[in-house]
Order: structure tokens, then C-alpha cells, then sequence
């Protein structure tokens, strides 16, 4: 772990969540008491370094001036950015070229901190099922993850998933090959019926556009649609190999977090609703307790803590992950 000496009692601390839609930042105390709050646009570190850290300081100037702290405290910030798309060498290296005005900065995936906050600190797993999934535990201060790879390749048991799923079995159904069914139709409805309409759609859609299909499955799945019965059932496929592989790791129990957790915590097999807990606090919270927490196993390769300095000092993350 990083030299707890650098750490003060009059040292702010600056928790920084960010993902594909928002940047969340949140300012405490030594304490954890919450100071103030900011908000801000996209920030998934595949958008850019340079173009998320002016998101990162335009929701910090605002939760400085929400605690009424002087933003030129800065230089007496602790800060973790828990980001999304932080999986890859390349923008943590991005990251680690900037130039910064805080006492400390630490890197992190924005699934860990969620973990570390889910649990308030202790050890747990989490599996994320909203847009995209991932799946993180924390056992024995070592951090484990299955997923996270981007809706290319990955994020089974997720929205994007389910809607991509139901958009091709829409398409199979028009064309004489499915069963059509309220949910089919209502797709087909949507694109006017017009499978030009849909390659053009699919040309330029991202997950969140697959995943906005994924509410409808469910509702549909709740009285009885052949089509969205089929698409449901396979998510919870999906999602228990995901839980069921984290848990593998030795957590005994786990949360749901993201826009599917409560409708797929309720379809739970019986053998994990054993084990299922409510989140106890959020990715703000575990950005705030992941600057001080000793963990290995870190996505986030060494370097992993920037030190205030206009070199950009460096410290290795064997000592601080």
C-alpha cells in the first residue's frame, strides 16, 4: 500500500464514477462525510483521456462548489477515477500522460469500485447486468473479474445483449423462420416494417440503442410471449454462468447492480437466491475507500497512482493495489 503518512486529516478526498452516459464525482472528508457533489458528460476512457478528464474537472469544480471548499484546494486531493473501459493498457497509459493538480490520483475499473462500495469495504462479489455486464469479487484482497470486454466480444447477461438477440429474432420471424409474436411485431413496428430501415439502424447503433428492446422482453416475458420467454430465459442463462463463475472465486455472497438487477433478482435460481444480498452503497462510496484500500489483482496495470508533480511522478502499483 501507498505511505499511509501522505494521507492527512485535513486531506480532501475526490470519488469520481465514470461511464458511457455521465460523470458522477463526489468530495469527502477524512471522515467519509460527504461534502458536495458534481455531475458531468461521458467519461468512459475509451472516449479519450484528455476529452474525460475535462469531464472529470468540470464535475469536480461543481462538487467544490457544492461543499463551498476552494477549488485551489485541489493540490490537497486525494482522487480515484473508477472509469469504465479502463481495461486496456493503452488508456490506463493515456491516463498516466497527464499532467494534474491533485495531491494523488488513483486508477481503477469503474466494476471495482462498485464492488468495494456494494459492500461498504468488505469482501463480496457483484454482477453488473445493465447495458453491459461484468462480473468483480473481492476474496482474501485479491480482485477477480470475468467480463467487461465491451459488447463486441462480450457482455453476455446484459441489455445491450438481450435487444440485440431480439432485434435478429424479429428479423428471423418476418422472414418466415420464427414464430411471430407481440414482441417480433412490436420491433418491426418500430423499424416501419422495413428491413432496409434496420440495417441502416444497425449500421450506426450502439449498445445503449440494442438495449432500449430490453424493457419490452421483460414486460412482454411477464404475460407470456413465446418470443420474449425464449429472450429472458436465455439472459437468466446468461447471468446465473456469470454469477455462478464469479462466485466460483470463493465469495459467499453477491448483489445484482445495474438497470436488470431487480427484474433478473426476482428469476434467480433458488441456489443463488441463497446467497443473493442487497448493495449496501454505491461506486461513489468505493472510489472514496478503494484510495487507501490494499487490494491485488487490479485490470489496472502498474504505473497505477499519479502523484501531484508537473512530471508526473510515479509509483508502482505493487505498492498501493
Amino acid at each position: 500500500m501507498s505511505n499511509q503518512s501522505q494521507f492527512l486529516t485535513d486531506d480532501f478526498y475526490l470519488a469520481v464514477d465514470g461511464g458511457g452516459t455521465s460523470c458522477k464525482t463526489r468530495l469527502y472528508n477524512a471522515a467519509g462525510d460527504v461534502l458536495g457533489q458534481g455531475l458531468a458528460g461521458a467519461s468512459n476512457a475509451r472516449l479519450g483521456a484528455e476529452r474525460v478528464m475535462k469531464e472529470i474537472m468540470t464535475s469536480a469544480k461543481q462538487a467544490f462548489d457544492d461543499a463551498g471548499v476552494d477549488f485551489a484546494h485541489l493540490n490537497r486531493t486525494h482522487a480515484c477515477f473508477g472509469l469504465a473501459g479502463l481495461e486496456l493498457k493503452r488508456d490506463q497509459d493515456n491516463f498516466y500522460a497527464l499532467e494534474h493538480s491533485f495531491k494523488s490520483v488513483t486508477l481503477e475499473t469503474d466494476a471495482v469500485t462498485a464492488c468495494i462500495g456494494a459492500f461498504a469495504g468488505a469482501e463480496g462479489a457483484i454482477v453488473i447486468t445493465g447495458t453491459g455486464s461484468s462480473a468483480v469479487a473481492i476474496h482474501q484482497q485479491t480482485i477477480h473479474n470475468i467480463g467487461g470486454w465491451g459488447f463486441e466480444i462480450s457482455d453476455s447477461g446484459s441489455g445491450a445483449a438481450v435487444g440485440r438477440h431480439a432485434v435478429r429474432y424479429a428479423l428471423r420471424a418476418a422472414e418466415g423462420l420464427e414464430p411471430s409474436s407481440p414482441l417480433t411485431q412490436y420491433i418491426m413496428d418500430f423499424f416501419n416494417n422495413d428491413m432496409g430501415d434496420i440495417v441502416l439502424w444497425a449500421e450506426r447503433a450502439e449498445p445503449k440503442d440494442f438495449a432500449i428492446f430490453c424493457a419490452k422482453a421483460f414486460d412482454l416475458y411477464e404475460v407470456g410471449d413465446a418470443a420474449a420467454i425464449m429472450l429472458v430465459e436465455r439472459h437468466m442463462r446468461e447471468l446465473t454462468q456469470l454469477i455462478d463463475g464469479i462466485m466460483a472465486f470463493g465469495s459467499e455472497q453477491f448483489t445484482l447492480l445495474g438497470g436488470l438487477a431487480d427484474r433478473s433478482a426476482a428469476l434467480l435460481p433458488a441456489h443463488l437466491k441463497a446467497q443473493y444480498v442487497e448493495c449496501q452503497n454505491d461506486a461513489l462510496y468505493g472510489c472514496f475507500l478503494r484510495i487507501t484500500k490494499h487490494l491485488n489483482g487490479s485490470r489496472v496495470q502498474v504505473p497505477q497512482k499519479l502523484q501531484n508533480n508537473t512530471s508526473v511522478l510515479v509509483q508502482k502499483a505493487s505498492s498501493h493495489v
